[in-house]
């Protein structure tokens, strides 16, 4: 199964151990890395895998190295094992790991860094303290995709809503925004929406663009006040911003929208339908407008390109982290509806402020431009 082995680590003896599961996401690509560590009295030997779309590929040894720190070990001197992390294309992907702990202990704390920029991940615990009932929907999209495969490993129950089967998913609804019935049937049973399905570009107002991103937004707001949803997330973007001709400081959320283009006025819409459904019914709102994600080498090449690009760019890691804090953090409450601004660190001055984010959810962007992405960058 091309397997490697790491070189065995000496760790404190464990003759009887837990089990855990550490979701150390470096990227939000769940797919491409998966890793088994398992003990022997007194050593840990690991072995990888790396998969992508079913097929072996191979590992890249050079880029990354994993420090994992044992919870009876000295801060100052951690457990160094080299190349534990895998790396593809100049970033780190993400690693699903088994660790076996001393009964008591919790699991072993994970960060990674690169060699070429020494930065240190936080890791993330593998659960969350609370399972929430999820539904996704644009669960086969760019950013749903992978945000709903994390929060399944983050025990939450998700279902995904899509016009094809979610990967990685055993509760899907296959249906459309434009057809309510197929809305409702999603939408039962589940406390908290990410609502991304929308037509994701600027196109045609009446042929195109109404449908999905009006009527089927409708759909979504008009379930989660049937079957009593507690909190709802709108995908909005940094779009509805671009005729803010402010570019020395960020774009705060009460300097207000501006949208030059017909997708981003659906979206101004959505987030002010979010405060009503939030004013009227008492849902929880977040609408969550989203900085520059790339989907492709493609789109980085462009991103790369413009002026602003690299200063509104939002990591495929630090997506999952905004999306996860939209479903477990304790506000906004009911009754409340705020506009958050989604993006990661900026390489010179932020097109958007991420400072509400971090009060109201405690969302910390982790990555700059270009980490984070599970593709070449050019």
């Amino acid at each position: 199964d091309n397997a490697f082995h790491e070189p065995a680590v000496v760790l404190p003896k464990c003759t009887r151990a837990n089990l855990y599961m550490i979701d150390q996401v470096c990227t939000a690509y769940p797919r491409v890395a998966q890793s088994l560590v398992t003990a022997c009295n007194e050593h840990f030997v690991a072995s990888f895998r790396v998969l992508s779309h079913g097929k072996v590929k191979p590992v890249d040894q050079r880029v990354s190295t994993a420090r994992l720190t044992h919870p009876s070990s000295p801060a100052k001197s951690p457990v160094i094992c080299p190349q534990l992390a895998l790396a593809m294309a100049r970033n780190e992907v993400m690693i699903r790991m088994m660790v076996v702990a001393p009964r008591g202990h919790r699991p072993f704390g994970i960060s990674v860094r690169k060699f070429d920029r020494g930065d240190r991940l936080p890791a993330m615990d593998s659960k969350a303290a609370h399972s929430h009932r999820v539904l996704v929907t644009g669960s086969t999209g760019a950013i749903g995709e992978p945000l709903a495969q994390h929060l399944a490993l983050r025990g939450h129950q998700v279902r995904g809503f899509a016009r094809r089967p979610s990967l990685g998913l055993t509760d899907f609804v296959e249906g459309d925004l434009n057809d309510k019935d197929a809305v409702r049937r999603a939408v039962d049973g589940v406390d908290t929406i990410i609502h991304l399905g929308a037509y994701p570009n600027d196109a045609d107002f009446m042929d195109v663009l109404l449908q999905p991103n009006v009527v089927g937004l409708y759909y979504i707001c008009e379930a989660a006040v049937e079957f009593g949803v507690k909190r709802l997330v709108l995908a909005s973007t940094v779009q509805v911003i671009t005729g803010q001709e402010i570019f020395d400081r960020p774009v705060h959320e009460e300097d207000g929208p501006a949208p030059v283009n017909h997708y981003a006025l659906t979206k101004v819409w959505a987030e002010t339908a979010g405060a009503m459904y939030a004013r009227v019914h008492k849902l929880s709102v977040i609408s969550a407008r989203i900085g520059w994600y790339p989907r492709n080498t493609g789109e980085c090449i462009r991103l790369a390109a413009s002026p602003h690009g690299p200063n509104m760019f939002f990591s495929h890691t630090d997506s999952n982290r905004f999306f996860t804090r939209c479903v477990e953090s304790d506000a906004p409450h009911a009754g409340e509806s705020v506009i958050l601004h989604a993006q990661s660190k900026p390489v010179g001055i932020a097109r958007m402020d991420v400072g509400t984010a971090q009060e109201i959810i405690g969302y910390e962007p982790q990555d700059t431009w270009p980490d984070g992405l599970p593709f070449p960058i050019s």
